[in-house]
């Protein structure tokens, strides 16, 4: 008799546990020889997934594996070391002296021509005189330089003349010399004919041009 009433009693402990798990709740209760047990679940336990196995390296083909050599080692690039230059030796300016003033030159002194006659290279009375006063001048004068032309007229041949006014300048430079002109500052010329001081055809104009001329330089 007991075992068929503890049986139906356990059927309805069962009965209400399954009801109580279906309503929601988050306790367990299960009966046990008529005595209820109220517990929590247990948490399921979850289990960590294998690690995924290891993809195998698939080898490249041969004409597919390119080897590139290293380049060869470069040595440490060092700044080019800078000279200092030597500074230049200062420019020397070497500063000339003043130039003197320039002296006042003295006034040329006025010299006379000295006439010939007709054809004639020696020299007259009144010639002599004028070499003399002209050879006193310049005695008194410094630095100068004289050139003695020859003149004649018109008349005769172009060489003719050109050898007479030769005549006449060596015969006044001799009569200076000798009144102690010094001939190293003295030259001569003649142009005959071709350089007249007057163009008339007369005697008073051929007594021009039959002269020496002095020509201080």
């Amino acid at each position: 008799m007991r075992w068929f009433m503890i049986r139906p009693m356990m059927l309805v402990g069962v009965s209400l546990s399954v009801l109580a798990v279906g309503c929601g709740s988050q306790e367990l209760t299960t009966s046990v020889g008529g005595v209820e047990v109220v517990g929590q679940p247990k948490p399921a336990v979850k289990t960590a997934p294998p690690p995924p196995a290891p993809v195998p390296a698939v080898p490249l083909p041969e004409e597919q594996v390119v080897i590139e050599p290293l380049p060869p080692p470069q040595p440490p690039s060092t700044p080019p070391l800078e000279v200092a230059k030597p500074a230049a030796p200062p420019e020397i300016v070497v500063v000339p002296p003043p130039a003197a003033p320039p002296q006042p030159r003295e006034p040329a002194p006025f010299l006379l021509d000295i006439p010939f006659s007709f054809d004639q290279a020696k020299l007259r009375t009144d010639a002599v005189a004028m070499v003399e006063v002209n050879a006193m001048r310049l005695q008194e004068t410094t630095g100068w330089h004289l050139l003695l032309e020859g003149h004649c007229d018109e008349r005769g041949t172009t060489a003719y003349n050109l050898v007479l006014g030769e005549r006449r300048v060596h015969a006044v430079k001799e009569y200076l010399a000798r009144l102690g002109v010094p001939t190293s500052a003295i030259e001569v010329i003649s142009y005959g004919k071709e350089r007249p001081f007057c163009t008339e055809h007369n005697q008073e104009c051929w007594q021009k041009n039959r002269i020496v001329h002095f020509e201080l330089q």
